[in-house]
């Protein structure tokens, strides 16, 4: 497990950098936080959030039960990795967690800002970018990395690395053998994009 920590922080020190050159902000605490996670560092919660008024629910959560929610999920998708599963659905995500599906629902739309589709993508998202950095790409097409992460075809894969990155997973790939791997990160003009990440 030592060997495997060393490993994660050699490849956050490669990956980090990308975070600095933007301001700080919810979306990209959010995902920062979540790299962390998924590669078991120490975390440190961030501050509540700012409502954002492109995210309605109807659900009434209290905090505690939010703090409870979110420790729930974390765990399940740390230790478990049931993002990996292709057609992974936001019932079968209950099921497992034993958490209502409208509470899940409503939580990761609260606290995530966003959908369950979106929220389970940039976990494969990161999980990709991992075997990325890995130089997996020397041996593996990008179809099968991104098969590997629970994607079920390309154009789903391209569309949401694309949205938490801001560039393409070709784009990507080649600024990595070019040695440069995150020289355009910020080029997208996609309101999705890690470009758009000040915008909190």
């Amino acid at each position: 497990m030592e060997g495997h920590s060393e490993l994660y922080t050699l490849l956050l020190s490669a990956w980090f950098p990308v975070f600095k050159t933007f301001k700080p902000s919810f979306r990209m605490k959010k995902i920062s936080l979540r790299i962390m996670s998924f590669f078991g560092l120490n975390l440190y919660r961030s501050k509540k959030p700012k409502h954002r008024s492109n995210y309605h629910t109807s659900l009434v959560i209290s905090p505690k039960r939010m703090a409870e929610i979110e420790a729930t999920v974390r765990k399940h998708l740390e230790e478990k990795k049931s993002f990996l599963q292709h057609s992974y659905t936001l019932k079968m995500f209950s099921e497992e967690t034993q958490v209502p599906v409208h509470y899940l629902s409503g939580f990761i739309n609260k606290y995530y800002k966003m959908n369950f589709n979106d929220f389970i993508n940039e976990y494969r998202i990161i999980f990709s970018i991992d075997k990325l950095l890995k130089k997996e790409w020397m041996y593996k097409k990008l179809e099968t990395i991104a098969n590997e992460a629970g994607f079920n075809n390309r154009n789903t894969f391209i569309s949401a690395f694309k949205k938490v990155t801001g560039l393409k997973p070709s784009e990507f790939l080649k600024d990595i053998k070019l040695g440069k791997p995150y020289s355009n990160i910020g080029r997208s003009q996609n309101s999705s994009g890690l470009n758009k990440l000040n915008d909190a």
